[in-house]
């Protein structure tokens, strides 16, 4: 029996515990695929997008890894949909309005800190 997995347990018992590793291919995939985008011509190029294909999976990788990892849940979490934040400002500046976002992302932090402060009492 592997002994990474409990017998009453689905999960591994050794849960992702390396931030940088992880940012480091979510990092190098997300350029290595817009490169390929930008090649071929799906996309005009635009170096602000460049942000966007950094900051905006990283995000999404960083809200996944507060989950995940179960250490410092909030910290990371809020690290990670500010990241998610900057990364959708860019692309969606044109058809929603950057203050409206900005106010549901306000909405969002506030219900993140109500809850890790209800956790710590």
């Amino acid at each position: 029996m592997n002994k990474n997995i409990q017998q009453d347990n689905l999960f591994p018992v050794h849960r992702l515990r390396n931030y940088g590793a992880g940012v480091l291919v979510i990092v190098i995939l997300s350029l290595g695929i817009a490169m390929v985008v930008y090649t071929i011509n799906m996309l005009p190029f635009n170096f602000l997008h460049i942000f966007v294909w950094i900051l905006l999976p990283l995000g999404i990788f960083t809200c996944v890894y507060s989950v995940v990892a179960g250490r410092d849940l909030f910290y990371y979490l809020v690290w990670g949909a500010v990241m998610t934040l900057g990364g959708l400002l860019p692309i969606t500046s044109t058809f929603i309005i950057p203050m409206a976002l900005i106010g549901v992302f306000l909405i969002v932090f506030a219900v993140i800190g109500i809850v890790a402060y209800a956790r710590r009492r």
